[in-house]
């Protein structure tokens, strides 16, 4: 086997977190460097896009995996991720591959939607610990901690953005983590209305360009979205405003001012632009020691994607309780 590229975990990572690696190829290298700065060896690499498999590997320095379901079934490593899952997650036999890893201990992450709808999860039947977890779900509203929201108090209005490469995270995956940051927020929207750039779709599967999304949900609060794969570096922001006045928080800087305009927290750093491959790095270090404890309801937050997506293709209002309904027709 050749060497692997990382070799040298960081001081803060156990040496001895191992990953196999499922990619396209324009991934392979951003996500090799995140993969060293989060400390975790490479053992396998392989890719959805046919005879792309041995270059990948051989991007990367690693064993060559041509098999997905042979990786999730026997590959001994510490996690499996799958950064392009392609149409896997689609069908009802893809359950038991990824049950197959979970009862083994392997911790199954994603850079991508897997599965991309709520069709799609309500047909794979899988156990809920076997559903890949979302790699950016883990860094979603970064700077933004419980005990900040707890003295904060109670939030009317709150703004989010993501944008960056696609390689790092495309729109499927970024509108996501930006709907699972809300729903940590708000809970599920009573409506969504939506506008996404290129063709209509009714999956977050290979979802790429710009969504504006406008939530409402109960009590007059509401939010919006904006999310975005056509970055060159990687930008995430979120502002509240409520009871305990205004915070906004941009790459992890935090400023917050009092209902009487005084600052009561003020950023250490001016916020800037961070290296794709440092802020995936992160996000796959927080996965990586969360695990299968990280709290997500993924037929929650598909069926508010879902209803983002309705909204855009009909430019009507949408609901995740009708995208509820039309997933359980036949």
């Amino acid at each position: 086997m050749p060497a692997p590229t990382n070799t040298t975990p960081p001081p803060h990572t156990p040496p001895d977190t191992t990953v196999a690696l499922w990619l396209a190829p324009d991934q392979a290298l951003t996500v090799g460097r995140a993969c060293a700065h989060a400390g975790a060896t490479i053992l396998a690499a392989g890719s959805p896009i046919r005879g792309s498999s041995a270059q990948v590997a051989l991007d990367l320095r690693t064993d060559h995996a041509s098999d997905l379901r042979l990786v999730l079934r026997e590959a001994a490593v510490d996690a499996i991720v799958l950064g392009d899952p392609g149409d896997f997650g689609a069908r009802r036999e893809d359950a038991a591959d990824l049950a197959a890893a979970a009862e083994r201990g392997v911790r199954l992450l994603t850079l991508g939607a897997c599965p991309a709808s709520l069709r799609e999860y309500a047909n794979l039947r899988a156990p809920e610990s076997a559903i890949p977890v979302p790699v950016r779900f883990a860094a979603s509203a970064p700077g933004l901690t419980a005990d900040t929201l707890e003295s904060f108090g109670s939030i009317h209005a709150t703004a989010v953005t993501d944008a960056g490469p696609a390689p790092v995270g495309d729109l499927g995956a970024r509108l996501f983590a930006a709907l699972a940051t809300l729903d940590r927020l708000f809970g599920e929207p009573e409506r969504v209305d939506a506008a996404t750039t290129g063709p209509a779709t009714e999956t977050l599967r290979n979802l790429h360009g710009r969504a504006s999304v406008h939530l409402h949900y109960d009590r007059g609060r509401t939010a919006t979205a904006i999310v975005s794969d056509e970055g060159a570096g990687e930008h995430a922001g979120i502002t509240l405003m409520g009871e305990g006045g205004l915070i906004r928080v941009a790459d992890g800087s935090l400023r917050w001012d009092g209902p009487d305009g005084k600052p009561v927290d003020e950023p250490s750093a001016d916020p800037a632009l961070r290296d794709p491959a440092e802020v995936l790095g992160d996000a796959l270090l927080a996965s990586l020691r969360q695990g299968a404890g990280m709290p997500i309801d993924h037929g929650r937050l598909l069926a508010a994607a879902g209803a983002v997506l309705l909204s855009a293709r009909t430019n009507q209002p949408a609901s995740p309780d009708t995208v509820r309904d039309m997933a359980t027709r036949v």
